[in-house]
Parts: structure tokens; C-alpha cells; sequence
């Protein structure tokens, strides 16, 4: 008489369990965030760039120029590239671009970015580089949302010049044929 008694024990622990284990994955649901607990466990798509996540969400963007500073002041993006010796305009447009469209189009309290990209050759050893060209991108030039995947280095730079405040040095126009 005990074998069925512990037997049937045992069976409906292991029911109890598995019918535990089972609930967990719903319990997301009733685990909410607040604005003051970090995600770990649950993946955090903010549409507002702060502090905690300025270094995280750089680091995803697909620049092709390397970063040298990041600033964020009172709604205002600023950024400094490096632009190696060798770096095409394409390139430079291409990371204008993508840095317009991550500060003005996916956070909603980003109001202007500033970009300037610098010569960083090895000739070049001052603190900062010479300058090459700047952008003062702002929010109320944006007009949609369009994808520019398919367009080419020059539509790029259309684009730019008609949305945003280009502005091009003479290291910039002597070098890459302005």
C-alpha cells in the first residue's frame, strides 16, 4: 500500500512542476518596467535618448567613420568623426546621414544634431584634426520619414543639402573635388 501512495506523490509533484514551469513565460506580462528599473531580462526599445543609453544606441549605428566624440546638451546631439585618410565622400554623406536620421527620426527629444567630421590622418596630430565639414541638422527641416536605401552617394548628398545645413571647408572642397 505505500508503493502506490508514494508513487502517486511523487507523479503529482512532478505535475505541480511542470504546470509551474509552464506559467513562467506569461509572467512578462505582469512584470511591467517602470521608468526606473533597467532592462535585463527584457528588451528596452526607448524612442528618448538620455545618458544611460546615448553610449548603447552610438554603438549600434552603422557608421563607416570612426567616432571620436559624443555630446548630448539640452536636446542637442553633437558628434565628431574622424574621416581617415583615404575616406571617400560617399562615406561621409552616408554617416550624415545615418546620424540625422538616428538623432531627428527615432528618438522624439532630440531637436538638432551637430556633426563634424574631421581629417584624421597620420599627418595630423593636433587634438582635433582639420576640420572638413560640418552639419546643424534640426528637427523642424525634417519633412517624412523617407528610406533612402536605394539611393546612391550623390542622392545622399541632395538630400542632405536640401534638408540641412551643409557646410564645407576648403580642406574639404580641394580634397574631394567639392
Amino acid at each position: 500500500m505505500k508503493w502506490p501512495a508514494a508513487i502517486l506523490s511523487v507523479c503529482l509533484i512532478t505535475a505541480a512542476i511542470a504546470l509551474f514551469l509552464s506559467t513562467l513565460p506569461q509572467w512578462e506580462r505582469f512584470n511591467l518596467m517602470n521608468d526606473n528599473e533597467l532592462a535585463v531580462f527584457k528588451e528596452n526599445h526607448s524612442t528618448r535618448l538620455s545618458d544611460e543609453n546615448l553610449v548603447d544606441k552610438m554603438t549600434m549605428l552603422p557608421l563607416q567613420l570612426n567616432i571620436r566624440r559624443v555630446d548630448w546638451n539640452n536636446s542637442i546631439l553633437s558628434i565628431d568623426l574622424g574621416a581617415p585618410a583615404g575616406s571617400t565622400a560617399s562615406r561621409v554623406y552616408h554617416d550624415l546621414y545615418e546620424l540625422s536620421k538616428f538623432g531627428l527620426q527615432n528618438h522624439t527629444n532630440v531637436d538638432q544634431v551637430l556633426v563634424r567630421v574631421m581629417e584624421a590622418s597620420s599627418v595630423s596630430r593636433e587634438r582635433n584634426g582639420l576640420l572638413l565639414v560640418s552639419m546643424d541638422a534640426r528637427k523642424e527641416r525634417v519633412q517624412g520619414q523617407e528610406a533612402l536605401k536605394e539611393l546612391s552617394g550623390q542622392d545622399v548628398r541632395q538630400y542632405l543639402q536640401s534638408r540641412y545645413r551643409i557646410t564645407y571647408t576648403q580642406k574639404w572642397k580641394d580634397v574631394y573635388a567639392y
